[in-house]
């Protein structure tokens, strides 16, 4: 007699799943969660930044043999605030008549470039920086006869020894050797100093706008206030141009061809101006435009000897032998003086030339 097995579906599932546990050795293998977020993240995070900070300047043009470091207290970050009260009601207009021809005094070799084709170049690249190309420009040879004349006029420059640094738009701080690159807005010429600016320059060296400026100072001539000791600065001015020193917007800052400073927190004492008009100013720092005073109407073509001496407190100014001005403004950091031109928070509405002749600190 036979008998046949009857497999209920229950009954068969148990079948299935007794011959799957014996076929996996009598254990389940461990799965996969499918709901575990994967970690896309490696465990060690990425550097995504280099080792060194990146250097997106190049390394040239860089001067390698500096005239200057001599100057430990660089003139920059250049006054990043105005450190001239301004003067809403200055008292000379823009003359629009041409300065008078003193062509006698000198003569330019060559074509400038105008500012706008300056910039346009790279020499000047990447604005708002230091730069060190420089710009070169038209040659003036002067009348040494006529300019070089006076008590001062004999005397050497002797930018070299006497550590001589050109501020320009460009540079603040440019070394005697490099001089020549930036002839456009510094020559020497015998015993003269020739500083230039032109229509509508600006200063491009930083960040601070307007600010125009060509001057010598020295770092060899700096130095501290102390009781009783007194610095005197001398020299022949000739202002050959005068008429980008009018004034615009309407301030009253015009043309510094002397300025006694030597830091940027007590900043100055007292300049020498010349304005649009060709007329000639002594400003003291402190009541500057109650006190200044007109010295000359015009000195366009006309060379003088300026001296002024300074103890961090008190100073004193002549022209031409006689005193013009004294005056007091505490000076507590490094003095020095500066000298050539520079226009402030206004623009350059046209050519200014000035010649200096015989400088000298002592």
């Amino acid at each position: 007699m036979k008998y046949i097995t009857i497999f209920t579906i229950p009954m068969l599932v148990l079948a299935l799943s007794a011959c799957g546990d014996k076929s996996n050795g009598g254990s389940e293998q461990e799965k996969p969660l499918a709901n575990t977020p994967v970690n896309t993240q490696p465990d060690t995070p990425v550097n995504t930044q280099p080792d060194k900070p990146v250097d997106t300047q190049p390394d040239t043009p860089v001067d390698t043999q500096p005239d200057t470091p001599v100057d430990t207290q660089p003139d920059t970050p250049v006054d990043a605030q105005p450190d001239t009260p301004v003067d809403t009601q200055p008292d000379t207009p823009v003359d629009a008549q041409p300065d008078p021809d003193t062509t006698w005094l000198y003569k330019q070799e060559g074509t400038d470039l105008t500012w706008e084709e300056v910039l346009a170049t790279d020499a000047l690249l990447p604005l708002y920086t230091f730069t060190y190309k420089g710009v070169l420009g038209s040659i003036i040879s002067i009348n040494h006869a006529l300019i070089e004349t006076g008590e001062y006029g004999s005397r050497p420059i002797n930018s070299v020894e006497n550590k001589y640094s050109l501020h320009t738009v460009g540079n603040p701080a440019i070394g005697q050797s490099k001089f020549e690159r930036w002839s456009r807005w510094y020559q020497e010429s015998g015993n003269t100093q020739i500083f230039r600016l032109f229509k509508n320059e600006e200063n491009v060296s930083n960040s601070r706008p307007l600010a125009a400026r060509v001057e010598i100072s020295s770092s060899k001539q700096r130095w501290f206030p102390e009781p009783g000791i007194w610095r005197e600065f001398s020299a022949r001015f000739t202002v050959l141009k005068a008429k980008g020193c009018s004034a615009l917007p309407v301030k009253g800052h015009y043309c510094s061809i002397f300025q006694a400073k030597g830091n940027n927190v007590d900043h100055w004492s007292v300049m020498l101006r010349v304005h649009g008009d060709g007329s000639l100013w002594f400003y003291p720092r402190e009541g500057i435009y109650k006190n200044r005073k007109k010295l000359r109407d015009n000195v366009i073509g006309q060379p003088f000897d300026m001296k002024v001496r300074d103890n961090g407190l008190d100073y004193e100014m002549w022209i031409d032998g006689e005193s013009v001005g004294t005056g007091q403004w505490q000076r507590t950091l490094e003095i020095g003086f500066r000298w050539g031109i520079y226009v402030g928070e206004t623009e350059v509405v046209d050519d200014i030339l000035v010649l200096v002749t015989g400088a000298s600190v002592k």
